[in-house]
């Protein structure tokens, strides 16, 4: 079998390289690392998810010096459990109660329908594996003991550890080549994160299930704020919230989605803080109900249980997930303000526009600002330009703060190669230039990582709206372009391809009621450069550049036209209203836009670079 994280540092992607310079280093910062696997871990080395899954779920601890004793406690105390509990049923000892010979034999009975459709399920020593871990876990919880979906939750520890033990990836997993010492370290390891993992959720299988049924009820309030119509056509069919999204919260999606897109939900589940998997999944099942919405509201009530049963998900990929995950942060940020308010607050998260080509879908968290005293400029610190805890600065090319070591340590972090590096920052004078045009008091950032043929890049923009005293209205628009930049010496075109995304949230309070608009679009563009007609960095720049221009003009129109007409449409549809009508709030609202970026209708220096590109 062949490693499937055997190539060297140069040949790792750079998301690869990111989660090896931060997991080398000899304190892990937990928080540098949540960061980085929100995005998910390189689906390439299944060594680095591993480590990061059991360092977040407290099985790996973050100091290096204490990882082998650390790992070889936790391993011991496993088998001491599995010597008192485990052994005396193993050995069908007559001392066994009558509680855990039935705990046993419903554990023994789920287990041959534990994910039916991977074959290593199937296999005897996985079979047994499962039972003593649940076994195990279920004496010593007898609050809860066992209940039928814990089973699946042991199953993505399993594979991912697995995976990492045997160094391949999770779907070439040959359960025979693994060792009894690779099987008894999976085993703990599974057992130990699956215990941190429920107990953060406990009270979703205690007498009653009251953490299941808090969710459910969370679910029907945000659809009922967001989707009315689809909330009332369940209501009509007399289909409970309860019935089509019990399976949901019991077993997290397990059942929904092919198994490599739970593996990829789950790193941005392990990497939320302790309410990740209990909170944030009421908004991913919150988007992913929404997704089916017009299908929804075309069916009857057995049509529907039918539908619900079975969805229509086998053949998503990771791209679909991360996209779910995008809208659900955005839709977890817009409720979080409005939940228990005024019935006048509203937000209104649009669904991103999905992509069946293409690169995926931007997915982060909110762009923040750092600045770098050197040059006396700001620059932005996302993903794309953080290593080891620190992110680096596009106009000094040096990283804040500087890590532990000084320059030595920071010679190792990720940098671009000399000839992108150039490119970078004549791409961040350009672009910073284009800002100032549109985006007047923003602060933008461009960055930039190699490629086999080409390169791609991060065009970051954030423009936060001026605080103006007794204003009222507030605001942030983030924009982001990934641009990527295929440029091979055998072709004598140079293709480029486009992903931006655009974050925003504006909040006004005409006459003291709040009203918050929140939106996230999306959207795709692909072009080609004859490189016999123009060529040279210049025309990358200027295609890129146009490409960026005319993405954001119609992510704008879009708004403008769509999201607060919509806005307005619904306030004038409210039964109850305050003193302020709503076509005042919506002309606010509208008013706070018009702050934000300017709309390039004119021709201007970018629709000029734009004609001058696309008419050679």
């Amino acid at each position: 079998m062949q490693s499937a994280s055997s190539s060297s540092g140069t040949q790792r992607s750079a998301k690869a390289q990111k989660f090896h310079r931060l997991l080398s280093l000899p304190t892990v910062d937990l928080a540098a690392l949540r960061e980085l696997l929100w995005s998910g871990a390189p689906e390439e080395d299944p060594k680095v998810r591993a480590e990061s899954w059991q360092m977040l779920l407290g099985y790996l601890p973050p100091v290096k010096d204490r990882q082998p004793s650390g790992l070889q406690k936790k391993r011991e105390e496993y088998e001491e459990l599995r010597r008192r509990h485990y052994l005396p049923v193993e050995a069908e000892a007559p001392s066994i109660d009558v509680d855990a010979a039935g705990i046993l034999r419903q554990i023994r009975l789920d287990i041959p329908r534990t994910s039916p459709g991977l074959p290593i399920f199937s296999h005897q020593r996985i079979q047994q594996l499962l039972e003593r871990i649940l076994f195990i876990w279920s004496v010593r919880h007898p609050a809860s003991g066992y209940v039928q979906g814990i089973n699946d939750l042991a199953t993505p520890f399993v594979v991912v550890l697995l995976a990492s033990e045997l160094d391949c990836l999770p779907e070439e997993i040959d359960v025979d080549a693994a060792g009894d010492d690779a099987f008894e370290a999976v085993e703990a390891g599974s057992y130990w994160c699956l215990t941190k993992f429920l107990s953060d959720i406990q009270d979703h299988y205690t007498n009653g299930q009251p953490g299941i049924q808090q969710m459910v009820a969370k679910l029907r309030e945000i659809v009922h704020r967001i989707d009315q119509k689809l909330y009332d056509h369940l209501e009509e069919q007399g289909l409970d919230f309860l019935q089509l999204s019990f399976r949901w919260m019991n077993c997290l999606l397990l059942r929904e989605f092919p198994f490599p897109c739970v593996i990829r939900l789950w790193d941005t589940y392990i990497s939320e803080p302790l309410e990740g998997f209990s909170s944030f999944h009421v908004y991913v099942c919150a988007v992913f109900l929404i997704y089916w919405s017009p299908q929804l509201k075309q069916m009857d009530y057995q049509q529907l249980m039918l539908f619900m049963q079975k969805l229509p998900t086998g053949r998503w990929r990771n791209q679909e997930i991360e996209t779910l995950l995008a809208e659900a942060f955005v839709l977890k940020c817009s409720v979080n303000h409005i939940l228990g308010q005024d019935p006048i607050s509203l937000a209104i998260p649009s669904r991103a526009v999905q992509c069946e080509q293409g690169l995926a879908p931007y997915v982060a968290r909110p762009l923040r600002v750092k600045e770098d005293l050197k040059a006396n400029r700001y620059f932005i610190a996302c993903e794309y330009n953080c290593d080891a805890g620190s992110h680096r600065s596009p106009w000094t090319d040096r990283y804040i703060p500087a890590p532990p070591g000084g320059d030595a340590e920071e010679e190792k972090l990720f940098r671009p190669s000399a000839r992108l590096g150039r490119l970078e920052q004549a791409f961040n004078e350009v672009f910073q230039a284009y800002a100032t045009s549109y985006y007047e008091g923003s602060v933008s950032s461009v960055y930039l990582w190699d490629l086999e043929e080409g390169y791609a890049g991060a065009f970051l923009i954030r423009k936060e709206l001026p605080k103006i005293f007794c204003d009222g209205k507030s605001g942030v628009w983030d924009a982001v372009h990934i641009v990527e930049v295929r440029d091979s010496s055998n072709s004598n075109y140079v293709d480029f391809k486009l992903s931006s995304t655009i974050v925003l949230n504006v909040q006004v309070s005409p006459k003291g009621e709040q009203t918050e608009l929140s939106a996230h679009l999306t959207r795709q563009a692909e072009s080609r450069l004859d490189r016999r007609k123009k060529s040279g960095e210049d025309a990358q720049i200027m295609q890129v550049g146009s490409m960026i221009e005319d993405n954001e003009n119609f992510l704008r129109r879009n708004l403008e036209c769509i999201h607060i007409a919509k806005q307005h449409s619904i306030l004038d549809s409210m039964r109850i209203l305050r003193d302020s009508a709503p076509s005042s709030v919506a002309a606010e609202l509208k008013g706070a836009m018009g702050a934000m970026p300017v709309s390039s209708k004119a021709p201007g220096a970018g629709a000029q670079r734009s004609a001058e590109v696309q008419g050679d």
